[in-house]
């Protein structure tokens, strides 16, 4: 298994990823040394809509984080299809066949692989949240990187969900017909969507959409607190289930090119 995984990582571009990580962490941590909260004073300062008095440098740097996240979920809902395609590609699983490995073993890789990923990408964003409160002198945008934090889990086991339910489909369909129904089942999400935001009552939601105020956003946000906690609990247990039930599925539609018999 530990040599399955290994493949995943160097077919994923792993080394290049670390590698970059590794380099923007410290060009991050360098800049927010140089550049914190409170350095060029008044000067660097600005007023939000609701009246809150921000440094731009943390206003900034807030942002960074983020890409982290999107980064994650990009990898978790995009990559799927690269790394079954490219074993079938690069003729590994007559490699594979030759290892004294259990049936199912190949699949089983892929699951590993992706929830190691995105622990590990959720590790990476919050040592990047630490470095930026470390020196954010804007209570204001403290409050706001606590409740991305907050968000950061779920966005994440989202992004499992999404690979759960690709995996069947690249393993048993091959990846032209798994991108037609992908790219269908998107098409659907956006008719629903806009037909959402064309039919949709915004009465609920009026405070976010009027209110620029960002201390009354999270204020409202923040009321839901229990939803968020609910789901950041029972989120991962959720995901587990969805991503073991995506396993047994895939070893019963996978075919001769990734099954390995036992």
């Amino acid at each position: 298994m530990g040599g399955l995984l290994y493949k995943e990582y160097v077919s994923f571009g792993g080394k290049k990823i670390v590698k970059n990580y590794l380099l923007a962490t410290v060009v991050f941590v360098l800049l927010r040394v140089m550049l914190r909260g409170d350095f060029g004073g008044e000067n660097m300062v600005t007023e939000l809509d609701g009246g809150q008095i921000v440094s731009l440098w943390d206003l900034f740097f807030m942002m960074a984080p983020m890409y982290i996240i999107m980064f994650g979920v990009f990898l978790a809902f995009g990559s799927i299809g690269l790394l079954v395609e490219g074993d079938k590609k690069n003729k590994v699983m007559n490699y594979v066949r030759s290892l004294p490995l259990k049936r199912n073993t190949y699949i089983a890789s892929k699951y590993i692989f992706i929830v190691i990923l995105e622990y590990v990408i959720l590790s990476a964003y919050l040592i990047w949240s630490v470095i930026f409160h470390a020196f954010c002198e804007s209570g204001i945008l403290n409050d706001a990187m606590d409740l991305l934090d907050s968000f950061a889990p779920i966005l994440l086991m989202v992004a499992m969900v999404m690979a759960a339910v690709e995996l069947p489909l690249y393993i048993g369909m091959g990846k032209e017909k798994a991108d037609m129904i992908i790219t269908a089942f998107f098409m659907l999400v956006f008719l629903v969507v806009a037909g959402l935001l064309f039919f949709a009552d915004y009465s609920k939601f009026s405070v976010f959409i009027e209110s620029a105020d960002m201390t009354i956003i999270i204020a409202k946000i923040n009321e839901y607190s229990s939803v968020i906690a609910a789901a950041q609990l029972l989120g991962p247990v959720f995901a587990g289930l969805l991503f073991y039930l995506s396993y047994r599925i895939s070893c019963k539609v996978g075919n001769r090119e990734v099954a390995i018999d036992g």
